[in-house]
C-alpha cells in the first residue's frame, strides 16, 4: 500500500468535517484547522433562553443521501435524531391564498403527480397548468440550451400566477435562497428531480431533533479524533506556501507548517486572502469574486410551552415570514423558529422592529395564539452564494492546478444549491479524489 500522505482541512465545516471523516477512515493523518472557537461552521449553535438553537434553522430531505450515508458511518441512528415526515406543502396566506400538497403513498413520480391533482387551494386550470410542468418534468423532456431564471422556466411552461405566487416561489426560495427572477433554472430543476422524480421518500422531510452540531459536527470531531486525526480550533490559516506548482505548506501566523496536501474547506468569500499574490490560481480568484451572497434571517421567538403547530412546519406567503417550524420536536415546547430567505424589505428592518412585525402576523396567522415571552433575531448577510443564473459556470473544481491543493464546500462544482448535503458532498469528492489519486 503506499503511503498516505497527511492531509490538512482548513475550515471544519460540514465540508471540512465529511472529508476528514472519509480520510480518516482509511488511515490518511488527517489535521483540521478552524479559526472560530467552535466547529460546525454556518450550522452552528448559539445560546437562547437557557437552551441552544442553530445558527439558522435548517431542514433536510429525503433525497440528501450524503448526509443520510455519513450519519450511517459515524454509526448514528437516523430515527434516532431526525423526524422523517411525508411531504405535506401546508402553505397559509395573510390574503386567504391558503393551499395545501400532501403526496399519496405512490412510487415517484406518480406521487407528485397526484399531489398537484389534488392541491387544495387550485383552481382547474392551476391543476392542469401543474400537472403539464410536472409530466415534462418526468420525462425529462426540459432542455436547456442555457441556462435562464426560474421565473422564466416557469412562465415559458405556463405556469399561472397562482401557481407561481403559492407554490414555485416558496419552494425556490426555501430550496435556492435566490429571488425567483435571478435563481437558475438549471439548478432548480436539478433539485426538484432528485426530489421527486426517483424515489417517493427522497421528498419526506427531515427535521432534526438536536441542535445541528449535536447531530453531525459533533460527532464527527469525535471520529476523527478516535481515528487519530486532529482538531485544533482558534487558530487561522494567513498563507498558502507554494513552490512550483506544487502546495508546499501553510503559515499561521508567524508560524509555518508543511504539508503537501491541503483541503481549502472555508466559506468562498473568504478564499481570495488566501489566493492572493499566487498567479496560477488567479482562474479561481476571478470567478469567486463574480460570486454573489444572499442572506438568511431566522426569528426564534419563545411562547408559552402549550402553543404547537398541527405538523413539524408551515409555508406562510404575503407576509414576511415564509417558514415557520416548531422546535417541539426538538424538545423546545413553544419555540418557534420564523425563516426569511434572501433579500426584501425586512432587510431595512432593525432586529427588534422585525421581530415585532412576524409577532404581528402570526399573531394573524394564529389568532387564538398568546402573547410572546421573548425572541432572537439572527440575521446572516452572506449566508449562502446566490444561486444565481449561469453560477455553475464559475463553481470550480475540488481538485485546483496547484497539485496537492483541494477545494471544499457547498459552493464548488456538485450542481446542489448552497445546502449541508451540497457541502458534504463535496467534501467527500474531495476526499474521493484525493484517495484516488494515492492509489494509482
Amino acid at each position: 500500500m503506499p503511503d498516505k500522505k497527511p492531509v490538512t482541512i482548513i475550515g471544519a465545516g460540514w465540508a471540512g468535517l465529511a472529508a476528514g471523516i472519509k480520510l480518516s477512515k482509511l488511515g490518511f493523518p488527517v489535521t483540521l484547522i478552524e479559526s472560530a472557537r467552535q466547529i460546525g461552521g454556518r450550522a452552528r449553535s448559539i445560546p437562547f433562553n437557557q437552551s441552544t438553537v442553530d445558527n439558522g434553522q435548517h431542514l433536510m430531505i429525503g433525497a440528501y443521501k450524503s448526509i443520510l450515508d455519513i450519519l450511517n458511518e459515524l454509526g448514528i441512528d437516523e430515527n434516532e435524531v431526525l423526524t422523517r415526515e411525508k411531504m405535506i406543502l401546508d402553505i397559509h396566506s395573510l390574503k386567504g391564498n391558503d393551499i395545501r400538497l400532501k403526496a399519496p403513498k405512490l412510487p415517484a413520480p406518480l406521487h407528485l403527480l397526484v399531489a398537484l391533482i389534488t392541491a387544495k387551494g387550485f383552481n382547474v386550470h392551476d391543476r392542469l397548468s401543474a400537472m403539464r410542468f410536472g409530466t415534462v418534468l418526468f420525462f425529462r423532456q426540459i432542455k436547456l440550451k442555457q441556462d435562464i431564471s426560474v421565473e422564466q422556466l416557469l412562465r415559458k411552461y405556463k405556469q399561472t400566477n397562482k401557481l407561481i405566487h403559492s407554490l414555485w416561489e416558496p419552494l425556490c426560495l426555501a430550496t435556492l435562497n435566490t429571488p425567483l427572477d435571478t435563481a437558475s433554472a438549471e439548478i432548480f430543476l436539478r433539485v426538484l428531480q432528485n426530489a421527486f422524480l426517483k424515489h417517493q421518500q427522497d421528498a419526506d422531510l427531515l427535521i432534526p431533533r438536536q441542535d445541528l452540531g449535536k447531530l453531525f459536527p459533533e460527532p464527527a470531531m469525535d471520529f476523527i479524533e478516535k481515528n487519530h486525526g486532529q482538531i485544533k480550533l482558534g487558530q487561522r490559516v494567513t498563507q498558502l506556501k507554494i513552490e512550483a506548482g506544487q502546495i508546499k505548506g501553510y503559515s499561521i501566523g508567524d508560524e509555518d507548517f508543511n504539508c503537501e496536501n491541503i483541503i481549502l474547506a472555508i466559506a468562498p468569500q473568504s478564499l481570495p486572502s488566501l489566493l492572493d499574490g499566487h498567479s496560477s490560481l488567479t482562474p479561481i480568484h476571478s470567478a469567486i469574486n463574480q460570486f454573489a451572497y444572499e442572506p438568511v434571517t431566522t426569528i426564534y421567538i419563545q411562547y408559552p410551552e402549550s402553543v404547537k403547530l398541527k405538523q413539524p412546519m408551515l409555508g406562510l406567503i404575503d407576509s414576511f415570514s415564509q417558514w415557520i417550524f416548531d422546535r417541539r420536536v426538538c424538545g423546545q415546547p413553544g419555540l418557534m423558529a420564523i425563516v426569511i430567505s434572501s433579500r426584501g424589505a425586512h432587510m431595512q428592518e432593525d432586529k427588534d422592529r422585525l421581530a415585532d412585525i412576524v409577532k404581528e402576523e402570526l399573531a394573524q396567522f394564529f389568532p387564538n395564539w398568546p402573547e410572546a415571552i421573548e425572541h432572537l433575531v439572527i440575521r446572516e448577510k452572506r449566508a449562502t452564494f446566490s444561486s444565481s443564473i449561469n453560477i455553475n459556470r464559475l463553481r470550480p473544481a475540488n481538485q485546483t492546478n496547484i497539485k496537492g491543493l483541494w477545494l471544499a464546500g457547498d459552493y464548488t462544482h456538485t450542481g446542489y444549491p448552497a445546502t449541508l448535503e451540497g457541502a458534504v458532498r463535496s467534501g467527500l469528492q474531495c476526499a474521493e479524489q484525493i484517495i484516488n489519486e494515492t492509489y494509482t
